[in-house]
């Protein structure tokens, strides 16, 4: 739903990048849950021109709210609406299955993270070596995706930034 950027004045409030269509909108999945699933609760959030901004229950301190950066924050599961084929839950995609278009193995997704721009994959290829391939997760790069059976299928541009990578 979210992610905790920083830490915002010396009263323990915090910004946030919200993933949600309308940045407040993240606060309306019922309860939420940090990276670990223990509940996370706001007691305000507020929307500027530039940023979201959040108090989190119990942290009062600079320091309490900078410990939380790069905190997601996630829906409880029974919360979350339904996707379409080209988009994934950031925490169902650590371990999920990489195809090619053609059915053949393209790597295991190991991580992500947010580059201020959009959502980058951190993908364990078997053609890498002991590099990992970075890909972001744009329509550029991901056809589709197979929830249930956990696979993310890239396109060929994602196989071409593959072989660049690699070498």
């Amino acid at each position: 739903m979210a992610v905790i950027a920083s830490a915002h004045g010396i009263k323990g409030e915090v910004t946030l990048k919200s993933f949600t269509e309308n940045p407040a909108d993240f606060t309306h999945y019922g309860d939420l849950v940090d990276n670990h699933g223990s509940p996370f609760v706001f007691s305000s959030v507020r929307v500027t021109p530039k940023m979201v901004i959040a108090r989190v229950e119990g942290v009062t301190t600079r320091n309490e709210a900078e410990a939380l950066r790069s905190t997601y924050i996630y829906a409880a599961e029974n919360m979350r609406p339904e996707l379409d084929e080209t988009e994934a839950y950031l925490d169902e995609l650590v371990g999920m299955a990489v195809q090619r278009e053609d059915g053949s193995a393209f790597g295991t997704i190991k991580s992500h993270f947010d580059n201020g721009a959009q959502i980058v994959l951190e993908i364990k290829h078997p053609e890498a070596g002991n590099k990992d391939i970075l890909i972001p997760f744009t329509d550029d790069m991901i056809d589709s995706v197979n929830h249930a059976d956990r696979i993310l299928i890239v396109t060929d541009f994602a196989d071409q930034m593959a072989e660049i990578n690699a070498s």
